[in-house]
């Protein structure tokens, strides 16, 4: 279907992520702090790792079912298994995006949503700079100069939210 709009395709997808990451966090924050609601960060984070879990698996099994690779159940459920033998080396990755998904709701809980959302994007500047000095990824000077925007912009959308002291 978006094969001839590759472009179209990653749009909505930028679109899905956006709107799923916000209403995730605004959710996260009426629950407790408007309807006092009490759960476990834990619990929260396990159970959307398990839905996305469920999800992935069944976009797996419709897209290898489809090409005709792994037909029946017992195909794919070994193929699965092949898969999760395979994924020992991302394990790191995993546990630090898990870790990441908890610091982010504890981060909620004192922070307003708005000042946490325009924060969190400081990740790219980070990701860009571990790049550069742990891959050795060069970057344009444009890309720098973007970075270096998008932490200024950042950093004042988030002191204007700071609350003044008062004038002595």
């Amino acid at each position: 279907m978006f094969e001839k709009f590759p472009f179209l395709f990653n749009l909505i997808l930028l679109c899905m992520l956006s709107l799923t990451n916000t209403a995730g966090q605004l959710i996260s924050r009426y629950s407790r702090h408007h309807l006092k609601e009490t759960w476990n960060v834990t619990d929260v984070v396990l159970v959307s790792e398990f839905v996305k879990l469920i999800i992935s698996i069944a976009l797996m099994y419709n897209e290898e079912s489809s090409s005709g690779r792994h037909s029946t159940m017992k195909a794919f459920a070994s193929y699965l298994l092949k898969l999760a033998g395979k994924s020992g080396p991302i394990i790191m990755i995993v546990l630090m995006y898990s870790f990441t998904n908890s610091i982010s709701y504890v981060c909620l809980q004192y922070i307003e949503v708005s000042t946490f959302a325009v924060f969190s994007q400081l990740k790219i500047l980070t990701t860009a700079t571990f790049a550069y000095i742990v891959l050795r990824k060069k970057l344009s000077w444009t890309k720098w100069r973007a970075l270096c925007l998008l932490a200024a912009g950042c950093t004042i959308v988030v002191c204007g939210t700071c609350p003044t002291a008062p004038a002595v």
